[in-house]
């Protein structure tokens, strides 16, 4: 399989399927195929950094791919766009016979997945809601696309060099609607030990005040961005033991580690020691008198108190603001207040103190264990997003492998780990 891939890289069909990408869409990823392939060969398989158990994917060939006539080595474009009141994803793709392609599918078609081809383009169209339309309607739609090569995508908002991977979005809102990024563009480089992401965006924003920013330990955290499903655990994990919270605006934290919980409501108990900025008001101290009052905490007093056997610091720092943690309050000298910062040590993710039960539980799934083995991997990691202007953001974001790691490897057997592909 190598010698045919390898083979392929040099002699291919042009592509020009890009230009069938809708320019209603609202979403768009590139993935440079070619390019990716070259550089697996030249720095991992050529270097035999690839582990043993996975060289079965280069040796073995079992024809999945040629079965459907599908290019593997062209440029794939997944798109998102809006269609009959349904979000659907489509992805388009160079094929190296179209017949195949469209006698493949028309076998294996099924409810929520479409397809159409047009002069060596091949088309999927997907529809993943509740209530999926059928494969004949997906063709049509599918079919209607590629007639519409005349009015396409403009590829400048996909255009970088040195990027393996790019991605556009027309919006991305937060913190409901005060918050939102606009024409988002960005970029995956691998390279050697490196994994960086650059990007930037349309920045629209109702302006906020000035947060304090806790000194860094750890895992440190900071962020103006806090996504609805991480809102919703959070206020509702803490609604399970007494205190209801307000929407979270802002966070600035620490994080350790986590332990299972030897309270009923909650199932792990982690230790982050974070400042929350809230959309309304929220007096910290009122709902922390009424769990002492039924005995749910201990030893409550001006500035800590005792849950689950440990002890807990807090701090009312405006009418919106608090700190609650496990450690004594302690700010950064930093002024200045990130869209978003994570640096720090990733490995912090994986801790579990006095996990036992759990600690094997997650042992025996892949998914942790893939996660672990690209974490244990990481020298150090950097993320922000910082406003450059009064409109405008920019997106910086760094992983620095292990002198004895490679960042394409390590990307790899994630994905393969996590068995996304199986």
């Amino acid at each position: 399989m190598v010698f045919f891939i390898v083979q392929g890289i040099f002699a291919r069909k042009v592509s020009h399927h890009e230009m069938y990408i809708p320019e209603y869409s609202t979403s768009v990823l590139k993935v440079e195929n070619e390019a990716l392939i070259r550089a697996f060969f030249e720095e991992v398989v050529l270097k035999d950094q690839l582990e043993p158990k996975y060289r079965d994917y280069l040796t073995g060939d079992d024809g999945s791919d040629a079965s459907y006539g599908i290019d593997v080595l062209a440029t794939v474009y997944v798109f998102t766009f809006q269609e009959k009141n349904c979000q659907l994803l489509g992805v388009l793709m160079n094929l190296s016979d179209e017949e195949q392609f469209d006698k493949t599918l028309k076998k294996e078609s099924k409810v929520g997945v479409g397809y159409a081809s047009k002069e060596g383009t091949g088309l999927l169209i997907f529809d993943n809601n509740s209530s999926p339309l059928k494969a004949t309607s997906l063709n049509k739609i599918a079919n209607k696309i590629l007639q519409e090569s005349s009015s396409s995508f403009d590829l400048k908002k996909l255009d970088h060099k040195q990027a393996y991977v790019t991605f556009w979005k027309d919006e991305y809102v937060l913190n409901n609607g005060t918050r939102s990024f606009r024409d988002i563009q960005l970029a995956l480089i691998l390279e050697q030990e490196n994994l960086t992401v650059k990007g930037r965006a349309d920045f629209v924003y109702a302006k906020s005040k000035a947060y304090p920013v806790l000194k860094h330990e750890d895992l440190s955290i900071q962020s103006q961005f806090v996504p609805d499903g991480i809102n919703e655990t959070w206020t509702t994990s803490m609604k399970r033991i007494g205190i209801n919270f307000p929407r979270i605006t802002y966070v600035s934290g620490n994080y350790h580690y986590i332990e299972p919980s030897p309270v009923k409501a909650l199932k792990v108990l982690p230790h982050f020691d974070g400042i929350y900025g809230f959309e309304k008001n929220m007096q910290i101290r009122i709902p922390l008198i009424a769990l002492a009052a039924s005995g749910d905490i201990h030893s409550l007093d001006l500035n800590s108190f005792k849950f689950a056997g440990k002890t807990y610091f807090y701090e009312q720092i405006d009418s919106k603001t608090i700190y609650l943690g496990q450690s004594p309050y302690v700010l950064s000298d930093e002024q200045d207040n990130a869209l978003l910062k994570i640096q720090g040590n990733m490995n912090q993710l994986l801790e579990i103190r006095n996990g036992g039960m759990l600690a094997r539980f997650l042992s025996m799934s892949p998914e942790y264990n893939a996660a672990e083995h690209f974490l244990s991997g990481i020298e150090s990691s950097e993320f922000s997003i910082e406003q450059n202007g009064d409109k405008t953001a920019d997106l910086d974001g760094k992983i620095q492998f292990q002198k004895d790691r490679n960042a394409l490897n390590e990307t790899l057997l994630l994905v393969l780990n996590l068995g996304i592909f199986n």
